[in-house]
């Protein structure tokens, strides 16, 4: 049985999520809080599509962030990485300039999650996005139709 091509975004943070798009549409699911979870929903993915690539925010400290909330960010970043290391999936790491370049425009907003909220609404009219909290699903869905561009060039 042939599998379907998909493609990975995945925004690392505390409220981020990971998203796969196909021909027929997409999934998403929130960040867990605990590696176990994501990896399960991870494998499943694996053994379900054929995940072509990833992309992985390239995220950063903020200035002023504490260093508690800095170290947990880095956690969660590296949990991802260790993931995608561990199921073979192939995935660069574009930072938030290079995969919002041409996608999101100043018309969108100038608040960068409400910003991304719009956009995803409109590319993805049948995803969950309901909600403001959801602007992590908004990005894991716009990084994963960034990697289907890049990498299906």
């Amino acid at each position: 049985m042939m599998k379907n091509k998909v493609y990975l975004g995945i925004d690392p943070g505390k409220s981020g999520a990971a998203a796969i798009i196909h021909d027929e549409g997409q999934e998403v699911f929130d960040w867990p809080g605990d590696v176990s979870d994501a990896a399960n929903k991870m494998r499943g993915w694996r053994l379900n599509y054929d995940i072509r690539a990833g992309a992985l925010e390239a995220v950063h400290a903020m200035p002023k962030q504490g260093v508690s909330s800095t170290f947990s960010f880095g956690c969660n970043l590296g949990q991802w990485m260790g993931l995608l290391a561990a199921l073979s999936i192939p995935y660069m790491m574009p930072r938030p300039q290079q995969w919002k370049k041409g996608l999101i425009k100043k018309a969108d907003g100038k608040d960068p999650k409400t910003a991304s909220l719009t956009v995803a609404r409109r590319m993805f009219p049948d995803a969950e996005l309901n909600l403001k909290k959801h602007h992590g699903r908004a990005d894991a869905l716009l990084l994963a139709w960034w990697a289907k561009h890049e990498w299906g060039r």
